[in-house]
């Protein structure tokens, strides 16, 4: 009998932390072995967060085939972060820098 595949879950974290290191400059090998991952799972959370460079699926490429052909420069605030990291990643280091500001205030109340 076949043995079913196990799809495991990882939490956010892992995955902010994973693009992170990711964008600055780790390898997929030396990253996945930190973090325990697959190297596919790493694939896959770059690609949701916009980071790849590689092919795009079959349907976005044909959408996406105009706007390709004419350049175009990000002009509000939020497409200059899209066109930078992805919007994953600049969510993390909002939470890093809001976790960051909490742990301060209760060291000091502590």
């Amino acid at each position: 009998m076949a043995e079913k595949k196990v799809i495991r879950r990882y939490p956010e974290e892992t995955k902010a932390k994973a693009l992170a290191l990711l964008s600055q400059g780790s390898t997929m090998k030396a990253v996945a072995g930190e973090l325990g991952v697959s190297e596919q799972s790493l694939t896959n959370w770059k690609r949701a967060a916009g980071m790849t460079k590689g092919r795009k699926p079959k349907k976005e490429a044909k959408q996406l085939a105009k706007k390709d052909s004419q350049p175009t420069t990000p002009t509000t605030t939020q497409e200059k972060k899209s066109a930078g990291l992805g919007d994953l990643f600049q969510e993390y280091l909002a939470k890093e820098e809001e976790l960051a500001a909490l742990k301060k205030a209760i060291a000091e109340r502590l």
